[in-house]
C-alpha cells in the first residue's frame, strides 16, 4: 500500500504579521489627503485664542479671569522635593553633644553623700508593716523579734514532723534549693493577727519523671462553698473552721528528692537533707496532702461527694456531718455543737489543728 505525501511550504507568522502590517500602513498612506488640503484642516482645527473667543455679558472679561496656574518662576515648578533645593532647608551639620564641663574636685563629706544616695536601695531599712522578701531584709527590719519567732517556729515544727535527715548526697544526683518565704496575716477587721515563716523548696528544679510524678490536687468548689453556707443559714447548722498547722508536712513523700540546708541554719558539714515529707513548694507536695486528708476523712467514716470531691458527707445515727476542704482550710457543718467537738478531737489526734471557732472569712467570703 502506497501513500502520497505534498509537502507544501509555509512562511512563518511573523512573515504574515509583518506583511499585513505593511499592507495596512501602505493603505493607510493611500487615504491621507494631499498636503494642500491638510493644511486648511490644521488650520480648521487649531485651537481658538484669546480674541477669537466671545465672552457672555454675565461672565468677567478673559483679563480679570485668575489662571489656574500660579505665576512662579519656572525653576520653582519642579514639584519632586528631592530635585528642587529651594524647597527644602540647608542639612544642620550633627553634633557629638556639648563638651563636658570641666571636673571639680570634690571632698570627702560630699562623696559619702554620693555613696550613701547610690547604696540607699541595699541599706535601707524596711518599714513596719512592710513584708520582708528575704532573710536579710528580715533581719533590717525592726519587726525582726517577730520574724525571729516565727522563723524558730517553722523551724520547731520540721523538727518534730521528721521533715528530712542530713545525709551525703550521691553521686549523681542533684539538690532543690530553698528560701524563706515571709507573710503577715490579718483579721477580718484588718487588724495583724500572725507573722508567718515559712520555708519553701524551690520545686522549679525539680526533674519530672525523676523528683515528681503527679502533681494535681483538688480543692472546693465556690458554688459548692456558697451552696453549703446558704444550707447551713436555713436548717440553723453550727459552723466551725479549724486550721491545718504545717498541713503539706504531713504528706509522705514517695520520691527521694534532696534539698540544699535552710538560709541561717546551715552547720557547714556539707551535708544535704534527704526529705522524707512533703515540703512546701514541692510539685506533688498538695497532692500527698489532700491524700493524707482523704485517707484520715475515710476512717473517721466520711465519703467524698461525686459532684465536688472536696465536699465529705458522714450520715451516722439521723445525724449529717459535712466538711468542706480547701486546702488546709476546714469547715465543718453539724447540726450540734457536740459533734462539731467530737469531729475537731478526732482530727487533732492525727494533726496540728487550730480551733479557730465560728469562721469569720474563708479563702475571700466574709461570713457573718
Amino acid at each position: 500500500m502506497s501513500r502520497n505525501f505534498i509537502f507544501v511550504e509555509k512562511e512563518p507568522e511573523e512573515a504574515e504579521w509583518i506583511s499585513s502590517s505593511k499592507g495596512c500602513i501602505e493603505e493607510e498612506y493611500e487615504q491621507q489627503p494631499p498636503e494642500s488640503q491638510r493644511e486648511e484642516i490644521g488650520e480648521a482645527e487649531k485651537e481658538p485664542t484669546r480674541e477669537d473667543i466671545s465672552v457672555p455679558s454675565f461672565l468677567p472679561a478673559l483679563d480679570k479671569i485668575t489662571p489656574r496656574r500660579s505665576a512662579r518662576a519656572a525653576t520653582n515648578h519642579n514639584y519632586h522635593h528631592l530635585d528642587n533645593p529651594n524647597s527644602r532647608t540647608k542639612p544642620v551639620p550633627r553634633t557629638f553633644g556639648n563638651p563636658a564641663p570641666a571636673l571639680e574636685p570634690i571632698d570627702d563629706g560630699q562623696r559619702a553623700n554620693y555613696a550613701e544616695t547610690a547604696m540607699s536601695f541595699i541599706t535601707k531599712e524596711i518599714e513596719p508593716g512592710n513584708i520582708p522578701q528575704t532573710l536579710t531584709e528580715a533581719k533590717a527590719s525592726p519587726e525582726w523579734p517577730e520574724w525571729e519567732k516565727a522563723i524558730k517556729a517553722e523551724m520547731d515544727i520540721l523538727g518534730e514532723m521528721g521533715t528530712w535527715k542530713l545525709e551525703d548526697l550521691p553521686q549523681g544526683r542533684e539538690t532543690v534549693g530553698c528560701k524563706w518565704v515571709f507573710d503577715i496575716k490579718h483579721d477580718h477587721e484588718g487588724k495583724i493577727s500572725k507573722y508567718k515563716a515559712r520555708l519553701v523548696a524551690q520545686g522549679y528544679s525539680q526533674i519530672p519523671g525523676m523528683d515528681y510524678f503527679e502533681t494535681f490536687a483538688p480543692v472546693v468548689r465556690h458554688d459548692s462553698l456558697r451552696a453549703m453556707l446558704a444550707i447551713a443559714a436555713i436548717w440553723d447548722l453550727e459552723i466551725r473552721q479549724l486550721d491545718i498547722k504545717g498541713a503539706y508536712l504531713n504528706g509522705d513523700l514517695q520520691e527521694e528528692i534532696y534539698m540544699r540546708q535552710p538560709e541561717g541554719f546551715n552547720d557547714r558539714s556539707g551535708r544535704i537533707c534527704r526529705l522524707y515529707k512533703t515540703l512546701y513548694g514541692l510539685k506533688q507536695s498538695g497532692r500527698e496532702w489532700n491524700r493524707k486528708l482523704n485517707e484520715r476523712l475515710t476512717e473517721l467514716g466520711f465519703s467524698r461527694n461525686k459532684v465536688d470531691h472536696c465536699v465529705y458527707v458522714r450520715e451516722r445515727d439521723e445525724e449529717t456531718a459535712v466538711i468542706t476542704v480547701w486546702v488546709d482550710d476546714l469547715l465543718v457543718f453539724t447540726k450540734t455543737e457536740e459533734e462539731g467537738n467530737e469531729l475537731a478531737r478526732d482530727l487533732k489526734s492525727e494533726f496540728e489543728v487550730n480551733d479557730m471557732g465560728e469562721p469569720k472569712m474563708i479563702i475571700g467570703v466574709e461570713i457573718k
